[in-house]
C-alpha cells in the first residue's frame, strides 16, 4: 500500500477515533517526514501541534522539564510580601486623598494687591485700619450733642 494512500486511510480511522498510539505515531511521522497529497496539507499542522505537546509530555515525565507544580512553588507570595503590599496600597491611597481633598485654607490678607500670611504683619495692617476708621470721644461726643 503507498504511504499516501495509508496516510489518508489513517486520517480517516482518526477522526472516527478508532486509531490505536502505533498508529497515531505513524501519521505523526508521515506528516513530519514525508511527502503529504496536497489535499491533507490542512492538517500538517495539526499534527505538528500534537508532536510537539506529546514530547513536552515526555519531558516533563522525564524530569528534564519542571512540573507545574514547581513553577507553582517559585511564584508563591509569603506573608511579608502581601503585608508590604498592602501597606504600599494604603500610603499610595493616602498621597492620593491627600493630592484630591480640598486643602483647608490658610489664614492670608490681602493688602495693596499682596498677600501676606504673616500674622503680626496681619495684626499691625488691622491695627492701623482700624485706628484710620475709628472715632474718638470727642468726635462721638460733638457728634451726639450737635446743635
Amino acid at each position: 500500500m503507498e504511504p499516501k494512500d495509508k496516510l489518508d486511510q489513517l486520517l480517516d480511522r482518526y477522526f472516527e477515533g478508532l486509531t490505536s498510539c502505533e498508529e497515531e505515531q505513524e501519521m505523526r511521522r508521515l506528516f513530519h517526514q514525508g511527502e503529504v497529497p496536497e489535499h491533507l496539507e490542512v492538517y500538517r499542522s495539526l499534527f505538528a501541534w500534537i508532536d510537539e505537546e506529546s514530547r513536552s509530555v515526555q519531558e516533563v515525565r522525564s524530569g528534564t522539564v519542571q512540573s507545574q507544580t514547581t513553577r507553582r512553588r517559585r511564584f508563591r507570595f509569603s506573608p511579608a510580601v502581601g503585608i508590604a503590599a498592602g501597606l504600599i496600597l494604603l500610603l499610595g491611597m493616602a498621597g492620593v486623598w491627600q493630592i484630591l481633598s480640598p486643602v483647608a485654607p490658610e489664614n492670608y490678607v490681602w493688602i495693596d494687591g499682596k498677600r501676606y500670611t504673616d500674622q503680626t504683619l496681619v495684626h499691625q495692617h488691622a491695627r492701623a485700619a482700624f485706628e484710620a476708621v475709628s472715632f474718638s470721644q470727642e468726635d462721638i461726643l460733638f457728634s451726639l450733642f450737635e446743635e
